[in-house]
């Protein structure tokens, strides 16, 4: 008698399709997770997506192919430098929503700030602009700054007649020395009220840090407009910084002469040394 259709019993799975079967579940089981996340160049912004075991120098490749800064130049900034180019996303910590910065040139932009300088050595004109009037560091506005009470004669302070904080780095003239790679602080200057400050570039926040003793100024980087440094007279291996921002600017005094170009590049971007 046949049996009943319900008592049917499924065939046995050869081998093969056996295999076959186990290889599609490990494919489903074990598939890699795609990054959604964003990576900034200055004031661009490109929006990832890629596989969370890809590399960091396969993400190179394709920031090289979407703005044009070779492999070699650029430097990417997660939690810190990325150092290692074999590290792939997942190791590195990158999640959905992350934010990557990359600091780097192009090469038409490097060959356009090659901008020579004179014959006797001194900086190009981006260095540290001439001013046709009276230097800016014997003019009354950089001599004398006031406290919180501005009112109060009591209370003003001599900038440049306090001197340079101690603790300063030292100064060089005459030429530009970019900041060691992964040194982010420019300690031992005043502002404009004669209190000792120091700079800290926050790249991963794109901001300027502008801290004393008791608070801390934050600029965003993209608020800058522009920079300009005048060498102090007598003292040429220092400089008085201005930062343009939407509203006035912002004065530090003792800025170490050399780093002026790095400030610029590290705030506005290298297009900054051709403006």
């Amino acid at each position: 008698m046949a049996a009943d259709a319900s008592e049917a019993v499924s065939p046995e799975l050869t081998p093969d399709v056996a295999a076959a079967i186990s290889d599609t579940s490990a494919v489903v089981t074990n598939a890699v997770p795609a990054l959604a996340f964003c990576v900034t160049w200055g004031k661009q912004k490109a929006d990832l997506k890629r596989r969370a075991d890809s590399t960091v120098s396969e993400l190179k490749e394709e920031v090289a192919r979407l703005w044009g800064v070779p492999v070699p130049r650029q430097k990417l900034m997660f939690r810190g430098l990325v150092k290692d180019d074999t590290a792939t996303l997942e190791k590195l910590g990158v999640k959905d929503g992350a934010k990557v910065l990359l600091i780097g040139s192009r090469d038409e932009d490097v060959a356009a700030a090659a901008m020579p300088t004179t014959a006797a050595g001194a900086p190009a004109a981006w260095d540290a602009p001439v001013a046709k009037e009276e230097p800016i560091c014997k003019q009354t506005q950089h001599q004398k700054a006031r406290g919180q009470h501005a009112c109060r004669a009591a209370d003003a302070v001599w900038v440049l007649s306090k001197g340079r904080p101690e603790d300063g780095l030292p100064g060089i003239s005459g030429r530009q020395v970019p900041l060691a790679e992964g040194q982010n602080v420019i300690p031992g200057l005043l502002n404009s009220q004669g209190s000792k400050v120091r700079l800290t570039f926050r790249p991963d926040l794109s901001e300027l840090w502008i801290g004393s003793a008791t608070s801390t100024q934050k600029v965003a980087y993209g608020s800058v407009r522009r920079i300009e440094a005048w060498p102090i007279d007598g003292d040429e291996a220092y400089s008085i910084l201005a930062l343009h921002l939407g509203a006035g600017k912002l004065w530090v005094y003792w800025f170490p002469s050399q780093l002026v170009s790095t400030i610029k590049v590290r705030v506005i971007g290298v297009g900054a040394l051709i403006l």
